[in-house]
């Protein structure tokens, strides 16, 4: 039996594999211990991004929604608009009635009116006309002129029904 140790001791080729598998068994253990502590630092990290991942998909829902409602809300004010643009304000009606009604009486009054009014209307149409296109617009839209009509009712009167009568 002593032979055999002393053989397998003395042995240069036997030595030089014990002192092999001496180091490979040291860097396996060492492989080992990195090997556990990379699959934590990987473990944190994968929980640390589902966390993430969770919380920007939260947040992105609820993103998502509130844009969705303030779409709701942006097509309903362009309603909202669009029908207060078309509505005529009240002192523009009292305006257009008095106007009408003043029309008339001319018309059953004065024999020559209707003639005389028609001329001034084209009259009237085509200087509208003319003024929507070249510089007189520009004016306008820079000094922002008022009307010769006054059109916002003032706050000191009281507004009126106007009365319908059949002449």
């Amino acid at each position: 039996m002593q032979s055999v140790t002393d053989l397998l001791l003395h042995n240069p080729f036997i030595q030089g594999l014990v002192l092999g598998l001496a180091i490979a068994l040291i860097f396996w253990l060492q492989g080992i211990a990195k090997n556990s502590k990379l699959n934590k630092e990987v473990s944190r990290l994968r929980e640390g991004m589902s966390a993430q991942i969770s919380t920007a998909a939260q947040n992105n829902a609820l993103y998502i929604k509130e844009n969705e409602d303030m779409k709701k809300k942006l097509a309903t004010m362009e309603m909202t608009l669009s029908t207060l643009s078309q509505k005529p304000k009240r002192a523009e009606l009292k305006t257009l009635y008095v106007y009408d009604k003043a029309i008339h009486l001319m018309y059953a009054r004065t024999p020559g009116f209707a003639t005389a009014w028609e001329s001034v209307l084209r009259e009237a149409e085509q200087e509208i006309a003319k003024s929507e296109s070249g510089f007189i617009p520009l004016m306008k839209k820079v000094f922002h002129p008022s009307l010769s009509a006054k059109t916002e009712p003032d706050e000191t009167v009281v507004e009126a029904e106007p009365e319908h009568s059949t002449n």
